[in-house]
């Protein structure tokens, strides 16, 4: 198995592509609007970063491995009733 990346490796964005980011932030958007309405960071996020796929998958099992640790399965309930 290859070397896991370190998120330098893995995670890319691209400054360029956020030149009008900041536009609308001094007509205070953020005060009157919730983020999960919004959304306007998550869409400007999709366009800009850029994730290499083996290290996505990596994040992803360790990410399952801990929730799995955190919310119960196996390891959990031989920890619990010892």
């Amino acid at each position: 198995m290859a070397a896991a990346k370190t998120p330098e490796q893995g995670v890319f964005i691209d400054n360029r592509k956020l030149d009008e980011f900041l536009a609308p932030f001094p007509q205070e958007r953020c005060a009157t609007e919730d983020c999960g309405s919004c959304r306007y960071c998550l869409a400007w996020a999709a366009r800009v970063i850029q994730i290499d796929s083996s290290y996505r998958r990596e994040c992803l099992t360790l990410y399952r491995e801990i929730r799995e640790d955190l919310c119960g399965g196996e390891r959990r309930q031989k920890g619990l009733s010892a």
